[in-house]
């Protein structure tokens, strides 16, 4: 049995059995300019192998394995999208704590509570 695994878009062939991970690299067919005949060179062995398997009418099951973000990661890289950097949070803490301008850090509070509501 063979799985198609999924990380980071990039696609590969893991066998079962033994746990060997299987390029995708099939065989390139050549063409004989003087006698028109086509003929295949080159490719994985074990490709070939797992090929015939499907031909068989056999499926391998698939599965992604791209990292999941924590709950942590997902909000920060919110934050920031929504504007709401570490720059920007230091920025209006200055702004309300030394100059006594509190409304960036009201804009940037109302912004932590969505995301907050938004991831929870």
């Amino acid at each position: 049995m063979y799985r198609i695994e999924t990380l980071l878009g990039a696609q590969s062939i893991r066998r079962l059995s033994d746990g060997a991970s299987i390029p995708i690299d099939p065989p390139k067919e050549l063409f004989n300019g003087t006698t028109g005949e086509k003929f295949l060179v080159g490719g994985n062995t074990d490709y070939a192998d797992y090929l015939a398997w499907v031909e068989k009418g056999n499926t391998a099951e698939e599965v992604d394995l791209t990292p999941v973000k924590s709950l942590a990661e997902r909000r920060q890289a919110e934050y920031v999208k929504q504007g709401a950097s570490t720059d920007a949070l230091v920025v209006a803490l200055w702004e309300q704590i030394v100059e006594d301008r509190p409304e960036s850090a009201d804009a940037l509070q109302a912004i932590r509570d969505k995301v907050k509501l938004d991831i929870p």
